[in-house]
């Protein structure tokens, strides 16, 4: 089992926006963790970790963000989604996975995403 976590930043003034998004072991030790990483890089946990059933397929795992308000924002991705290697995940050698999704959004006033 994994855990899905997204972080954001928790100020942020500019019009680019980074959501960061962890594949951690379902552990509290991996989420600590991570929970310490962001507080030092100024992120914060938008909302409780997923859990993930991830089976032995050797498929790498695809996240996208889906349901933002597209008259607010837009990604600033080329492509739909982004991929973690599935050797990255099973093989437990790599802690912190993450991607970055860099979102912009069309005013400062703009702060929510749903």
């Amino acid at each position: 089992r994994l855990q899905l976590a997204i972080f954001a930043p928790a100020i942020c003034t500019s019009l680019e926006y980074n959501l960061k998004v962890y594949c951690l072991d379902d552990t509290p030790d991996s989420l600590k963790e991570v929970l310490e990483l962001e507080r030092t890089l100024g992120g914060y946990l938008i909302q409780e970790p997923k859990t993930l059933l991830f089976k032995d397929s050797y498929h790498n795992l695809r996240l996208s963000v889906h349901d933002i308000p597209h008259s607010l924002w837009r990604s600033k991705l080329l492509a739909k989604y982004q991929e973690i290697p599935f050797y990255h995940i099973w093989s437990g050698s790599q802690r912190a996975l993450h991607c970055s999704f860099n979102l912009e959004r069309y005013s400062l006033a703009s702060s929510e995403l749903t």
